[in-house]
């Protein structure tokens, strides 16, 4: 990863605009260091940043269920915000299943639900249908863990009906203030980001083996721009992978490919595997 981003780098004919990005990319090897040795300062460590990240989305709720602001504060982007709450919704709900189905009796159980609920309505609020979707597919991801193993379905059952109560208050919220900003349908979008990555390997293919450059694809975008994109910004490829893989080439993207597929890999050996 530090190869590819320094040939990037280096070759990028916007190196100004390509130094946050660069620290961006940075930041995410040296935070699996970082994990490997702090050792049990993780918990605390995740311990906080889930107490953070809650903390905002209870900020964002009252904003929505009172105001009708769509949730995206800290960030200015509400796909990037849905994100982040995602990604600790899903550590907490495999946290507390966890709990139950191993038979340990956790005062975090009843917490727990009431933060399910609370960030699926908050992710719901931020009409980000890839953050929904990724939610949805855990959701399926842990009904298949548990009916493969065997497993008591009501805490599981109690998680769900908690994110479909976020779901149907978002519902009741969107319906009162009629908030805009999600009516685009998804075969829209997919066609929006399917030109961007079209434009994108058009790109590509002009340069060598390094890519582009570090956040070059918006400064080359204007040029390539097709008709059938007339309502991007052409900030991002909308594609992190294709576009590493653009800007940064191969020695970029294969990092991040790799530890997609050791994901994978876990995930299948949780399903197959003998349960814990």
């Amino acid at each position: 990863t530090t190869l590819g981003i320094c040939s990037s780098f280096a070759v990028s004919p916007s190196p100004d605009s390509s130094f946050a990005v660069v620290w961006v990319i940075a930041l995410i090897p040296l935070a699996a260091f970082l994990a490997m040795v702090i050792g049990q300062a993780r918990r605390q460590l995740w311990f906080l940043i889930g107490v953070v990240v809650i903390a905002l989305a209870v900020i964002s709720a009252v904003r929505l269920g009172l105001y009708g602001i769509r949730p995206q504060a800290p960030l200015t982007d509400a796909n990037s915000y849905g994100a982040l709450l995602y990604v600790v919704l899903l550590i907490l709900t495999g946290r507390i299943l966890e709990l139950k189905w191993g038979g340990m009796l956790s005062r975090s159980w009843y917490p727990g639900l009431l933060a399910v609920t609370l960030m699926v309505f908050v992710i719901t609020g931020t009409q980000s249908r890839a953050s929904v979707v990724i939610v949805v597919t855990a959701a399926l991801f842990w009904l298949v863990y548990a009916l493969r193993h065997r497993l008591d379905l009501r805490p599981l059952a109690a998680v769900i009906v908690a994110g479909v109560l976020g779901a149907a208050l978002n519902e009741l919220v969107n319906a009162r203030y009629s908030i805009g900003g999600g009516t685009e349908a998804i075969a829209g979008g997919v066609s929006v980001r399917m030109t961007l990555i079209e434009s994108a390997l058009e790109m590509y293919r002009d340069h060598g083996v390094s890519g582009i450059g570090l956040y070059v694809f918006p400064l080359l975008y204007r040029q390539v721009r097709t008709a059938a994109d007339d309502d991007s910004a052409g900030l991002f490829v909308h594609n992190d992978y294709v576009q590493l893989f653009v800007e940064g080439g191969p020695l970029l993207v294969l990092p991040f490919i790799a530890a997609t597929a050791w994901v994978g890999m876990v995930l299948w050996r949780s399903l197959f595997g003998v349960a814990r």
